[in-house]
C-alpha cells in the first residue's frame, strides 16, 4: 500500500476506534468500535445518552454497569461485558436488535434476562467464567441465527429443563460443545440431527436416554466434522442398566476426521469395532475412563496417528492381549509396525488386570516394531499386574515412566534381567523413572546397572534396600524420595550425582541426617533441595544456600499427572 493511503485509512481507522479509560472528550460521533474501561471504583467521566453513540457497532467494556443506557447503542452489533462490577444484563438489552454478537466474561450476573430471545440477529452467545450464573432464558431455540454458543464450563447450565428444548431448530448452528440428552421430546438426541453445519467439538452428555442403535443414528454424527468428541453416559447409574449401551456407541460412530475421542461411564463388555477403525487416521487421543463392564480393551494399534491413549476405571479387565494390538486376526499382516506414532501411554484404575502380552505372532514376525516413539508411560493402581509386555522392555524412546501401587509388578520397562538378578539396564532413551508401591512389589531385586541417561527419578514407598542403587542413575538431574520410613540419613555418594539440579525429599519420618558440607558442595548444578513431612531433620542446615522447608507439599512439574 502507498504510504499516502496507508497514513489516510490509519487516520479513518483512529476517528472510527476509540480506547477510553477515562480522559475527557467532546466528540463521539464518528466512533464506531469502542473499548472502554475503569478501574471499578470511580465513574466514568463520560456521558452515554444522548445521540453521540447511535453508530456505534463495537462495545468492548471492562467494569462499567451500563444498565439501562444499553439500549441507546441501537446500531450495536458486538457487546462484550466484563467484570466484577456489572451485576445484571437489563432487559433494555432486547433494543439492540442488530447485535450478532453477545460475550460475557468474569461478571457476577446471576441471571441472563427473557428478554435476549428477541435478538433474533444474535449469531454467537459466550459465556465464560461467570461462576454464579444461575439461570438462563427459556427458548434459546428461537434465536434461529446462532452460529456458535459458548457457556465455557458452566455444564450445569445445560441442565435447565426448558432453556435447551428443541435445539434442532438452530439449523445454522457450528459450535454446541455440550449437548445434554433427556428423556422427553425437545430433548432427545434426534435433536442433534439437523444441525448438518455442526463441527469442531462437542460433549454429549446422559446418553442412556438413547434407547437403541437407531435413535442413536438420528444424531447424524457420522455426517459433522466434529474432530473432539466426547461421549458421557451417567453416573451414577443402576448396574442392571447397561444394556443398551454397545448398541448406542455403534450408532454413534463419528466422522472419519475426528482427531480426539473421550468415552465415559460406558457399561458395554465391549468396544464396537469402529473405535479402531484404520479409517480414523486423524485420530490423536483416545480417553477411555471409568467403563467399568468392559472385558476386553478396543483393537487400536493400526491408528496411523494415535498420540496419546489414555485407559482407566475398566475393572473388569483381566488381560491385555493381542487383539489390543490387532495382529491375532491375519488382517494386517504386511504390517510393520504397530502403534506407530503413540508417545503417551496411561493405564490407571485397573484393578483386576493381571497380564500384558505381547501378540504372539510378533515375536515369530521378528521385523514388526511395537511402540517405536513411545516416551511418556504412566501405570497407576493396577495391584494385580505382575509382568509388562516385552514390546516395552525393548523401548528405546522412553523418557518418562511412572509407577504407583502396583504392588504384584516384578520388573520395569526397558529391564528384562529383573526376574533373575535384578534390574540390569534401562532403555538407551529412558530419561525418567517415577515408582510407588511397596516393599513386596519387587521382591529382592536392585538395581545394579542403570543407563547414564536417565534424568529424572521418583522412589516413593519403595523397598528400603533400593536407596543405595539409586547412585548409579550418574546423570539425574531431578531426584524424588518419598515414604522411605527407615531410612535415617541420606548416604554421602549422594555427592557423585554431579548433575543433580533439583532434589526433593518428602515424609520421611525417620530422616535426622543429610550428607556432609564437603559431599554437597560437590553438587555444583543443585539449584533446588525440599525438605517436607521430615520431623526429626533439624532445619538449621546451612550446607547449602538452596534448601528449603515449605509448609505444603513441593509439587514438582516433571511429575504432575
Amino acid at each position: 500500500m502507498h504510504d499516502l493511503t496507508h497514513d489516510f485509512a490509519l487516520s479513518i481507522s483512529k476517528s472510527e476506534t476509540l480506547i477510553w479509560g477515562g480522559e475527557s472528550l467532546d466528540n463521539f460521533s464518528n466512533v464506531l468500535h469502542l473499548f472502554v474501561q475503569s478501574d471499578g471504583h470511580t465513574t466514568p467521566g463520560i456521558s452515554f445518552t444522548g445521540d453521540c453513540f447511535t453508530k456505534l457497532r463495537s462495545l468492548v467494556s471492562k467494569n462499567i454497569d451500563f444498565g439501562d443506557m444499553l439500549s441507546n447503542f441501537k446500531c450495536l452489533r458486538v457487546l462484550k461485558l466484563s467484570g466484577h462490577n456489572i451485576i445484571e444484563l437489563p432487559n433494555s438489552v432486547e433494543h439492540l436488535i442488530h447485535l450478532r454478537l453477545l460475550h460475557i466474561l468474569r461478571t457476577k450476573i446471576e441471571e441472563l434476562p427473557e428478554s435476549i430471545i428477541k435478538l433474533f440477529n444474535l449469531q454467537t452467545l459466550i459465556i465464560e467464567e461467570c461462576q454464579g450464573i444461575k439461570k438462563l432464558p427459556k427458548d434459546l431455540s428461537n434465536l434461529i441465527n446462532l452460529r456458535h454458543i459458548n457457556f465455557d464450563n458452566l455444564i450445569w447450565l445445560w441442565y435447565d429443563d426448558k432453556s435447551f428444548k428443541n435445539m434442532g431448530r438452530l439449523s445454522c448452528l457450528q459450535t454446541l460443545p455440550i449437548f445434554v440428552v433427556g428423556r422427553d421430546e425437545g430433548y432427545r438426541i434426534k435433536e442433534l440431527g439437523p444441525l448438518k453445519n455442526l463441527r469442531g467439538e462437542i460433549g454429549i452428555y446422559d446418553l442412556v436416554y438413547v434407547k437403541d442403535e437407531e435413535e442413536a443414528k438420528s444424531a447424524k454424527l457420522k455426517e459433522k466434522e466434529i474432530f473432539k468428541l466426547g461421549l458421557y453416559w451417567k453416573y451414577p447409574r443402576a448396574a442392571d442398566n447397561y444394556d443398551n449401551d454397545e448398541k448406542v456407541l455403534e450408532g454413534l460412530q463419528p466422522h472419519q476426521n475426528l482427531k480426539s475421542l473421550k468415552i465415559r461411564w460406558y457399561g458395554g463388555q465391549k468396544f464396537p469395532s469402529w473405535v479402531g477403525l484404520l479409517l480414523y487416521h486423524n485420530l490423536i487421543e483416545i480417553n477411555l475412563i471409568q467403563c467399568w463392564e468392559c472385558e476386553e480393551v478396543p483393537t487400536l494399534g493400526h491408528l496411523p496417528s494415535l498420540w496419546i491413549l489414555e485407559m482407566g476405571g475398566m475393572d473388569k479387565v483381566r488381560s491385555i492381549g493381542s487383539e489390543f494390538y490387532g495382529y491375532n486376526d491375519g488382517s494386517y499382516r504386511n504390517t510393520t509396525t504397530l502403534f506407530p506414532a503413540l508417545r503417551t501411554l496411561k493405564l490407571q484404575c485397573m484393578f483386576s488386570l493381571e497380564e500384558w502380552k505381547d501378540a504372539k505372532e510378533l515375536r515369530i514376525a521378528g521385523e514388526v516394531l511395537v511402540f517405536p516413539c513411545l516416551e511418556d508411560l504412566t501405570i497407576i493402581w493396577c495391584p494385580k499386574l505382575s509382568y509388562l509386555p516385552d514390546s516395552l522392555h525393548t523401548c528405546i524412546s522412553l523418557q518418562k515412566l511412572v509407577v504407583r501401587y502396583c504392588g504384584d509388578l516384578r520388573c520395569l520397562p526397558g529391564v528384562p534381567f529383573i526376574i533373575r538378578c535384578g534390574i540390569k539396564e534401562l532403555p538407551s532413551g529412558l530419561q525418567s523413572v517415577e515408582y510407588l508401591g511397596n516393599e513386596d512389589s519387587v521382591g529382592s531385586t536392585s538395581i545394579q546397572h542403570s543407563h547414564p541417561s536417565l534424568q529424572k527419578l521418583k522412589l516413593s514407598a519403595t523397598p528400603h534396600y533400593l536407596q543405595d542403587q539409586i547412585q548409579y542413575f550418574i546423570a539425574l538431574k531431578i531426584l524424588w524420595i518419598q515414604e522411605f520410613g527407615e531410612m535415617v540419613a541420606l548416604p554421602e555418594w549422594l555427592g557423585d550425582l554431579s548433575s543433580l539440579q533439583e532434589l526433593y525429599i518428602v515424609d520421611c519420618k525417620n530422616l535426622v541426617h543429610l550428607p556432609t558440607e564437603e559431599t554437597m558442595r560437590r553438587l555444583t548444578k543443585l539449584k533446588t533441595v525440599m525438605i517436607y513431612g521430615c520431623p526429626k531433620l533439624n532445619n538449621q542446615i546451612d550446607h547449602n544456600p538452596f534448601i528449603q522447608f515449605p509448609n505444603l507439599r513441593p509439587c514438582c512439574s516433571d511429575f504432575e499427572d
